[in-house]
């Protein structure tokens, strides 16, 4: 008689395991995309616990920013001023979008000139990076009154470029927000005021405004992240 095959008994783990490899290996994307979340989520865990473990609290405006919202400041005005949240926003000739548009970096400063009916769009004026004032059509949502730097504290002195790409002159203090240049390596930068650590987007390392002269002897203001720049006697 012969012997009765052995049927090993499958467990449900091991049923789910192989058929997400089979779902990988075809390349199914609701198991792709089931993947990327479950690694981004437990890279989110284990940051927290090291912050938890290292004592350092991630600050609530980057737990606003990680989840795409802000701070409610004062209801939006005309003639208020204001800035552009953690994404750019295009500027439009007219309150609809356009591909003769220009770009608001994030955190840029704008003034608001007036709204649509709806409040969809808002007109505002704002400066380019040349320095030319223009106006245009923007989003209302893309918009925040909350002060990015509202919790920078004065400090003066100066400080030089230290990163051998330049340090980022940025629209505001965050890596997120973008910059119109780079002062190079070994300028001195007048040093006006720091970003609190802990404060808007400065969990890690603080961000430095800075005054920057910039052609003709004119000067403007940017921020800059402190690791790429080191402390300085002075302009010469």
């Amino acid at each position: 008689m012969a012997a009765k095959p052995v049927v090993k008994k499958v467990t449900r783990s091991q049923r789910i395991r192989h058929g997400w490899r089979l779902g990988l290996r075809l390349r199914d994307s609701f198991v792709i995309i089931g993947t990327l979340v479950l690694v981004a989520e437990v890279g989110v865990i284990g940051l927290l616990a090291y912050r938890a473990a290292t004592n350092v609290t991630p600050s609530a405006s980057t737990l606003r920013r990680t989840l795409g919202l802000e701070t409610e400041g004062p209801p939006l005005a005309e003639g208020m001023n204001a800035w552009i949240r953690h994404v750019t926003a295009d500027l439009n000739p007219t309150p609809q979008y356009s591909l003769k548009n220009q770009r608001l970096w994030a955190f840029q400063p704008v003034t608001i000139v007036g709204f649509t009916p709806d409040r969809q769009w808002t007109m505002v004026t704002a400066a380019l990076a040349n320095g030319r004032i223009t106006s245009g059509w923007v989003l209302t949502e893309r918009i925040q009154s909350n002060n990015p730097a509202a919790d920078a504290v004065q400090e003066t002195g100066w400080v030089t470029v230290t990163a051998a790409e330049g340090a980022v002159l940025r629209a505001g203090p965050d890596l997120n927000a973008d910059g119109w240049g780079a002062a190079p390596k070994g300028q001195k930068l007048r040093k006006l005021a720091r970003l609190a650590r802990g404060s808007f987007g400065a969990d890690e390392h603080d961000f430095l405004l800075i005054e920057n002269r910039g052609p003709g002897g004119r000067k403007g203001q940017a921020w800059v992240f402190e690791p790429q720049v080191a402390p300085a006697s002075g302009p010469n």
